[in-house]
């Protein structure tokens, strides 16, 4: 969007770093974030990232940047610094797990951590950048975390930052949601989606699938993960479907012809899938892990949510499911805080 000088040089500049959103949970959040944005007239948003957000603020200007592997960390580190500079921004804003280094009194920096892997990983990448966050002048930046679990885990690691907040993210209040109670349809098999984009992430733990349906000898479940096949083998499988990546909407809209979203990762922040199932009325079936003290820290009792730590405990929840009457919309969900 064009503006006149005079205009700009009263508005605050934001440059928003999101290079490595890509896809999945962190393209979602920093949608969300933008959106948030959109009738922001005191701001003017310079918006870096591969994918051009779905609402752009009224006062913005999209450059297109992606980044991954390591040069996502120097581009956080360094050039995002100094393309501040360049545009004379007050303010970064990374949700790339970490801030420049280029620390100028007039900058101030927010960073948005949602990876917990740099927490709890000891591969060479996340170790580096354990080491960077301790070192790497991070400490004076306000630090915003998805969940007090997340914020107690980064300090226990890292130490507590000087500036943090525990912001909420909430998800799209879709008009397809439906107050009815969802029923599971059971009959011979339960139908299962598997929200993986891909199957090799080690913490999405697409082995352990492999390993529920080799269990299946009564051939009760059926998976369809949304990725693309490794193999014609894998592609074959009765019970196993690839639906390839698609459109987050698209995604939400399919999950009624599904008796369960099946979430198996090792470790997540949030796992926003989660929440934006229950929202639809879609039973939700996680594998047992640490993470998920830090949903029940936020919300207590979360309806339609069944947590299992094996092949026969999966089974007994989607029997129990089945039988559920609960209705699982929550209005706080929704609700979301992008206040800085």
């Amino acid at each position: 969007m064009s503006l006149s000088i005079e205009l700009l040089v009263f508005m605050t500049r934001v440059l928003v770093n999101g290079t490595a959103a890509k896809e999945g949970g962190a393209l979602t959040i920093l949608n969300s974030y933008i959106e948030s944005k959109s009738a922001d007239s005191q701001d003017f948003f310079y918006i870096f990232s591969p994918i051009c957000p779905d609402v752009m603020p009224v006062n913005s200007k999209w450059i297109r940047f992606r980044t991954g592997g390591f040069f996502t960390l120097f581009f956080s580190l360094f050039l995002s610094g100094l393309f501040a500079v360049f545009l004379r921004c007050d303010k970064v804003v990374s949700f790339s797990n970490i801030n420049t280094m280029l620390t100028f009194f007039y900058v101030k920096r927010v960073t948005y951590f949602h990876n917990m892997l740099i927490l709890e990983s000891n591969s060479i990448k996340y170790r580096f950048l354990r080491f960077c966050l301790r070192f790497f002048f991070q400490y004076n930046s306000k630090f915003i975390f998805q969940s007090y679990y997340v914020k107690d885990k980064f300090s226990t690691v890292l130490g507590l930052p000087r500036f943090s907040s525990v912001c909420w993210p909430g998800i799209k209040s879709y008009k397809n949601v439906r107050q009815d109670t969802y029923e599971i349809r059971g009959g011979d098999f339960y139908s299962l989606v598997l929200p993986i984009t891909d199957t090799s992430n080690d913490n999405k733990n697409f082995d352990y699938a492999l390993q529920l349906l080799s269990l299946d000898s009564d051939s009760k479940l059926r998976f369809s993960v949304t990725s693309s096949p490794e193999s014609g083998a894998l592609s074959s499988c009765d019970c196993l479907s690839f639906v390839g990546s698609v459109p987050h909407d698209a995604f939400l809209d399919s999950l009624k012809r599904y008796d369960g979203v099946l979430i198996l990762s090792k470790t997540e922040s949030l796992c926003l899938p989660i929440f934006e199932a229950l929202n639809q009325q879609v039973p939700v079936f996680v594998l047992e892990q640490d993470y998920i003290k830090g949903l029940y820290q936020l919300f207590g009792d979360i309806k339609g949510l069944y947590v299992f730590s094996d092949f026969r405990s999966l089974i007994e929840s989607l029997e129990q499911a089945a039988l559920d009457t609960d209705d699982y919309y929550d209005s706080r969900y929704v609700t979301s805080d992008w206040d800085f």
